[in-house]
């Protein structure tokens, strides 16, 4: 479009304000219509006390200066007290001199430290601290732990040379009370991890016979004995259980005497005549019994009635 297909738009306030509220309409409207206010721009210093300076972007360098919902872009515009937008692929800096020069010195430090290790010359600065980290505290400012105190403080943070062996933590931020207060927060870091206890080496293999487990006693390590379980027999009552019954089977094994034949017409009698326990209920149900038909007409024969429930099986 031209501009005579566009309506002007009338922004109110303070400077500042108005600066930063232009920026982000001219985001939202290159969203929409690519190139629309970035055609043609490059890297621009604007010479006067208050301006706006541009700084171009790669796609991949604007995603990492953009960071997750805005935080990375977010935190360099706190840290450097300078007016931070992303238009398309370009960088808008609104401000003071000092502010624009912060703000592009800590664009171009996050921009290096995705090719290497990022050395930078502080001498003369006044918008940065130098905090020493030892050797054996270096697992306690790991890069979660550093952007939480960046969030906290409003200041950007990063070693000086390679993040492997560097033990010289840069925090820089155009305010000197947020430094301070980043700096208490590391050293209050620094103090738990030397006061946390290490952790116990854990042993692998048997331990010896000569060394103790605290807390531990012999008896507890002893096995459960088994208990003795319970049978139960067709009729709900408790019946002996399987140590009894094999100790009386083994104690009676030599006391019987007689044929197989008596034993088994024995057996047969046994069998066919009728309970007479009472019926215990078993899981609110009256256990099913059996009839023969010379309980019931008086005749001698074996043939047993079709099973019924006795008591009609009701559940209580």
């Amino acid at each position: 479009p031209t501009y005579q297909d566009v309506e002007g738009l009338a922004i109110f306030g303070a400077e500042r304000g108005r600066a930063g509220t232009e920026l982000k309409v001219m985001g939202a409207v290159e969203t929409k219509l690519p190139q629309f206010f970035t055609k043609g721009v490059g890297d621009f210093h604007y010479p006067h006390e208050w301006g706006v300076d541009t700084l171009p972007l790669g796609n991949e360098d604007l995603s990492f200066a953009l960071g997750k919902d805005g935080s990375t872009r977010r935190k360099l515009a706190r840290a450097s007290g300078c007016i931070l937008e992303y238009v398309g692929n370009v960088a808008y800096m609104a401000g003071t001199v000092p502010e624009r020069r912060r703000a592009r010195d800590y664009l171009t430090w996050l921009m290096r430290q995705r090719l290497g290790p990022v050395t930078v010359d502080f001498a003369g600065r006044d918008d940065m601290l130098v905090v020493d980290i030892p050797d054996q505290m270096r697992g306690m400012t790991k890069a979660s732990a550093l952007r939480d105190v960046e969030k906290e403080t409003g200041t950007f943070c990063f070693f000086q040379g390679d993040n492997s062996t560097s033990n010289a933590l840069l925090v820089c931020g155009h305010q000197q009370e947020d430094r301070a207060h980043a700096q208490h927060i590391l050293q209050d870091l620094l103090v738990r991890g030397a006061s946390r206890p290490k952790p116990r080496r854990r042993v692998d293999g048997p331990i010896p016979a000569n060394v103790r487990r605290t807390g531990s006693d012999d008896s507890d390590h002893a096995p459960e004995r088994p208990k003795p379980r319970l049978r139960v027999n067709y009729d709900g009552a408790p019946g002996p259980s399987a140590r009894d019954e094999q100790s009386s089977d083994e104690s009676d094994s030599g006391s019987h005497t007689g044929s197989e034949s008596d034993r088994s017409s024995q057996s047969d009698d046994d069998a066919r005549s009728p309970a007479a326990a009472p019926q215990t209920r078993v899981g609110g149900f009256i256990p099913r019994g059996r009839q023969w038909a010379s309980e019931d007409s008086g005749s001698g024969s074996d043939e047993e009635i079709v099973p019924y429930w006795r008591g009609g099986g009701t559940k209580f």
